[in-house]
This record gives structure tokens, C-alpha cells and sequence, in this order.
């Protein structure tokens, strides 16, 4: 026998975490004990006749394997199962406008909107999607700038999209990505009747912090925001996202605030998602007050969880992305006017020949990715940060200054201890 490739040994104060990322079994010992457990999972052969039942233990959870066994096929088919292989995703940005101006936005906000005859292009595409027979689900996500924005155009695909799964049988998820400041109950009914199951809606700290990044001319967005989230316990679920700075990060006074504004169902019907603003630095983040954060969300029963490093959406092969001005890519997050692919009047998308950034690391075999004892955690860069990567490298390497203590972090941050 041997040891996994992906078992990782992580102290924390008298306690240790000994946690296999391929099975995502773990379990703890004392610090002082550590290296003991580590040379047992090191030399299963040796220690078997000492210690059968706590090999065979070890073995059932995948932290010693035999000889014989390839981990990377394991790996490879559990990236495929990520990838969701009946389920169609497709997200749809109606516009660039927004009524606010959050400085951490990463878009231009461009008067663009989707054109009727986009709209009924992408009709099309998905009555046409949507009946292949491996699919046998879609995900239709809406973002922007604000969707809400396009109301109308957002209702009527939706609307559509609902008929069409329910005339061939097929579960619709369907999610708005919104700042929350343009919902009230009357639409917030009328999407859910239309097939909105799940909205993210985004804080930025305690009121005061939250209020000077989105700012509406005459009431709070804070107060507007969670008294919207108040009524949608009855009519579709709810992802709270905070997204945290090292101002910002105020444990105590934004779980109080959530408390005092925040009703029962509302919270039994919300994840609340914390999350780091991609322009700042993890070194000036104190992961104590991360924590503190997690564990007093915890106790208001507000269902936290942290950033998870993964598979991107954009790495499903059925997954595309739909800009204002009718062009396809595989990240919202590029520019409209760089993305490569369109969509035709048939509803058909039309790609160029395929583009190594869209090739998942774990495929390409001299990425430093593929040999890497964190894959199954992180699968590498998603598709934008492959394409600048590859532009620069002409290779996949690592995108981490500092891949070990990210990735324990990451672990340690999204363990029940």
C-alpha cells in the first residue's frame, strides 16, 4: 500500500488536521502527536500489522490506497462529475447600465442592452438546448451590471425558459445576481412565478461602510436591501454575500446589524456567503476576524460559508456565457468586445476553433497543475486567468504567490473543528 497523494497535514494551535482532498475526509489529533500519524499514513505496509483496523480505516477514507491505483483517473472523473455533463448553464448579462457605482466594480457600465433579435436568438437556443436528451437540466443565471434594470427582458426569457422545461420535463434553476435595491414584493412574486428560484444579493459591511459604496439619493440601501431579502423566505432562496476588506471587517457589528434587521424565516432561507473583494491583498486580511466572522454567523444560524476554491462554472463544456451586445464567451468577467464566440439568428452559437485557454489545466499535461497535490481542491486557474497566463507562460503555472498556506487557510477555513 501507499499514501495518498493529497493527504495534507495542518496544524492549528494543540490541534492538528490530517485531511485527504480527493475523498475530503479528515480528522484531528493532537499537534504533539502529529508526526506519529504521519509516518503511520506514510508506511501503511509497515504499520498494517500493528494497526489493522486503523489502516483499514485510513484505506476506506482514502488516505492510503494501492499500489496498483492511479489517483489521477480519480481525480479526472471527479472533475467530470463538477462539470455537471446534463446540465446546461447559461448565464445572460441584459445590460451593462447599473443604478449604482460599488468602486470594486470590474465593468464599464456601457449603454448596451440585448436587442429583440438577440432575445429571440437566444430563445432559440434554448428551446434547442434544451431539448437534447442528455440534458436534463438548466441553469439559467442572470447578471450585468444590474439585470433588474432589464426587468422586462429578464421576465420574458425566464418566463420562456420555464415553459420549455416544463413542457419536456427538465428542472429549471434560474439566479439573479442583483444588488437587491430594485426588487420590492410585487416583482419579487411575479420572477418567482416566472421561474426565479435564487437571488445573490451583496453587502459591504456594516451600514455606514455599506451605504457610502452603494449609494441611493434619498433612503438607505442597506435598510432597503435586507428588508427585500425579508420577503423572499416564501418565494425563492437567498445568497448573502458580504464582500470584505481589511476595513470593512467588522465581526461583531455586522452580524448585530444582520440580527436586529434580519426575520427568522429570512435567515433559515439565506447562505451567507463571505468573501473577499478580488482587489484585495490576502496578506493584509486578519484571517482571525474571518473566522470570528464564520463562527458568529454560525451562532445566528445565518449558514456561512467562505471563499472555496474549485472548478469555475466556466470550466462546465456546457457552459456559455451571453454579453449585452450578443457575443459569447466563457467568463463574464471579460470585456464584451474580446469574447471570440456570437450567436447566430438560429439561436446557434458560433465558436472559432478551439482555444487552449478553454481547455481545463487538468488536461493540459505540462501545467503545473497536473502534478500538483492541491488539484483536487483547486483545479487551477479558471479560463480568464488561463488566457493572461498563457499569454504570459505559454504554459499553465501556478497563479499563488504562496500556494501552501492559501490552500491550508482554505482548508482550515472550511473545516467544522
Amino acid at each position: 500500500m501507499k499514501p495518498s497523494k493529497y493527504n495534507y497535514y495542518i496544524t492549528s494551535g494543540e490541534k492538528a488536521l490530517i485531511y485527504n482532498g480527493l475523498s475530503e475526509s479528515h480528522f484531528f489529533v493532537k499537534t504533539k502527536f502529529l508526526s506519529q500519524y504521519q509516518s503511520i499514513l506514510q508506511n501503511p505496509d509497515t504499520y498494517k500489522p500493528i494497526y489493522p483496523d486503523f489502516i483499514n480505516k485510513m484505506e476506506s477514507n482514502g488516505f492510503v490506497i494501492n499500489n496498483d491505483i492511479d489517483e489521477m483517473e480519480f481525480v479526472k472523473n471527479k472533475f467530470h462529475e463538477y462539470q455537471r455533463p446534463n446540465e446546461y448553464h447559461l448565464m445572460i448579462l441584459p445590460t451593462y447600465q447599473c443604478n449604482l457605482s460599488c468602486w470594486y466594480c470590474i465593468q464599464k457600465h456601457e449603454n448596451t442592452w440585448l436587442r429583440p433579435e438577440t432575445i429571440n436568438a437566444i430563445k432559440k437556443h434554448i428551446h434547442d438546448k434544451l431539448h437534447e436528451k442528455r440534458i436534463n437540466s438548466f441553469l439559467l443565471s442572470w447578471f450585468g451590471g444590474e439585470p433588474l434594470l432589464a426587468y422586462d427582458i429578464v421576465l420574458e426569457i425566464t418566463t420562456y425558459a420555464k415553459q420549455i422545461c416544463s413542457s419536456l420535463n427538465k428542472r429549471l434553476t434560474c439566479s439573479i445576481t442583483t444588488n437587491g435595491t430594485l426588487l420590492n414584493k410585487n416583482r419579487i412574486i411575479e420572477l418567482a412565478k416566472a421561474g426565479v428560484t435564487h437571488y445573490q444579493i451583496t453587502i459591504d459591511g456594516v451600514k455606514e461602510i455599506h451605504d457610502k459604496i452603494k449609494q441611493l439619493p434619498q433612503e438607505s440601501a442597506f435598510e432597503k436591501v435586507l428588508k427585500n431579502i425579508n420577503l423572499l423566505p416564501s418565494y425563492s432562496e437567498c445568497i448573502l454575500r458580504f464582500n470584505y476588506t481589511h476595513e470593512n471587517l467588522k465581526p461583531v457589528e455586522i452580524i448585530n446589524q444582520l440580527n436586529e434587521r434580519l426575520s427568522k424565516e429570512a435567515k433559515n432561507n439565506l447562505t451567507f456567503s463571505i468573501q473577499r473583494v478580488w482587489q484585495e491583498q490576502e496578506k493584509n486580511i486578519d484571517n482571525n476576524k474571518v473566522k470570528k466572522l464564520f463562527d458568529l454567523a454560525c451562532e445566528s444560524n445565518l449558514q456561512p460559508h467562505t471563499h472555496l476554491y474549485g472548478m469555475c462554472y466556466a470550466d462546465k463544456p456546457d457552459f456559455n456565457c451571453i454579453f449585452p451586445n450578443g457575443k459569447i464567451g466563457k467568463c463574464d468577467n471579460d470585456g464584451m468586445h474580446e469574447v471570440p464566440a456570437h450567436i447566430d439568428p438560429s439561436g446557434k452559437i458560433v465558436w472559432p476553433n478551439e482555444l487552449q485557454y478553454t481547455i481545463p489545466a487538468i488536461f493540459q499535461n505540462d501545467s503545473d497543475c497536473y502534478n500538483c497535490k492541491y488539484l483536487p481542491l483547486c483545479w487551477g486557474p479558471c479560463p480568464a486567468n488561463r488566457k493572461k497566463i498563457l499569454k504570459k507562460h505559454n504554459r499553465i503555472v501556478c497563479f499563488m504567490a504562496d500556494k501552501q498556506t492559501i490552500m491550508e487557510q482554505h482548508i482550515l477555513q472550511n473545516t467544522t473543528w
